[in-house]
């Protein structure tokens, strides 16, 4: 360990901002532009599924960009009226895609929860347009339109959580926020 002593104010100064400059690019924490912190980060490695649109690899919270799937304790109506836990089918049907495979996740962005905004590729295959595109998370319009039509053909053929009735994840989510 060195002794501040022996250190001149300048080499103190300079030896923070290496190491806050070397911390701030582990945590994936680059620029602020308009308010939302910037850095193109890419991820890879095997993933551990938290529910349909949320993952960690690497003890780092990624979720997927575009989409949204049902809460993990969300429920969907069949038309026969019965009650299934639609949340919980998405996040399974996401793990046994996944099944171990090493993922590789693009991102420059962290949502108000800390986690990286990405698209993440198993192999060639863009894993959130497959979510949607199975029926097990819809398109989060509010952000962007890139996955609409893979939605749209789900719910053409009443895939997933399309072959029920559903309340939007984003607005069960506020449905069910803790006061």
């Amino acid at each position: 360990m060195i002794k501040a002593k022996f250190m001149n104010k300048k080499s103190l100064a300079l030896m923070a901002v290496i190491i806050l400059g070397i911390g701030s690019s582990q945590l994936g924490y680059g620029q602020v532009k308009d308010g939302i912190r910037t850095e193109r980060v890419t991820i890879t490695g095997k993933a551990f599924v938290i529910d349909g649109d949320t993952l960690v690899i690497r003890s780092r919270h990624i979720r997927l960009q575009g989409i949204d799937a049902p809460e993990y304790k969300q429920t969907c109506q069949r038309p026969d009226g019965v009650t299934w836990g639609c949340g919980l089918v998405a996040a399974r049907q996401l793990r046994q895609k996944l099944e171990g495979a090493k993922l590789t996740c693009i991102g420059e962005q962290w949502d108000k929860y800390g986690r990286l905004l990405a698209n993440c590729f198993l192999g060639e295959q863009n894993l959130n347009r497959w979510v949607v595109a199975s029926g097990w998370a819809i398109a989060y319009r509010f952000f962007t339109t890139e996955f609409a039509p893979e939605e749209e053909q789900a719910k053409a053929t009443k895939l997933g959580i399309w072959s029920s009735r559903f309340i939007e994840p984003y607005q069960w989510r506020q449905s069910h926020r803790q006061k």
